[in-house]
């Protein structure tokens, strides 16, 4: 999974519940904070940020002190989350100066994009 994170643009970790460690608190998956880790430690560094689930606890270490952005998820505010996420996507767009950011496998980004605009294309939970 590392060759993908290597020829990405940008990188958005979802660090999300996976393992209680008392109550209310949670460790999130190890390859997230690798993946967030490849991110950051290529050169030049690829632009990262964690969206980290209400209750996870932080994986630590350079992940802490990087400076880079974490947006915090909380179930009962997803538009608000979603709305921060977009404007990451800004960023990423305009400090890289590139016209598409890619965040994703190229073949899924194939398959999903001309669904866009097909107006019977809806994304559900």
């Amino acid at each position: 999974m590392m060759k993908p994170i290597r020829t990405s643009d940008a990188v958005i970790g979802f660090t999300t519940r996976r393992e209680s460690v008392a109550p209310g608190q949670y460790r999130t998956h190890d390859w997230v904070a690798q993946e967030l880790l490849t991110a950051h430690a290529q050169d030049p560094r690829i632009p990262w940020v964690e969206i980290r689930e209400q209750g996870v606890i932080s994986a630590g270490g350079i992940l802490d002190s990087a400076d880079t952005q974490r947006i915090d998820y909380r179930e009962e505010d997803r538009s608000g989350c979603l709305v921060k996420i977009a404007q990451a996507l800004r960023r990423f767009h305009d400090s890289a100066n590139v016209t598409m950011i890619r965040l994703g496998r190229t073949l899924a980004v194939e398959q999903i994009g001309p669904l866009l605009d097909d107006p019977s294309f809806a994304c559900t939970r």
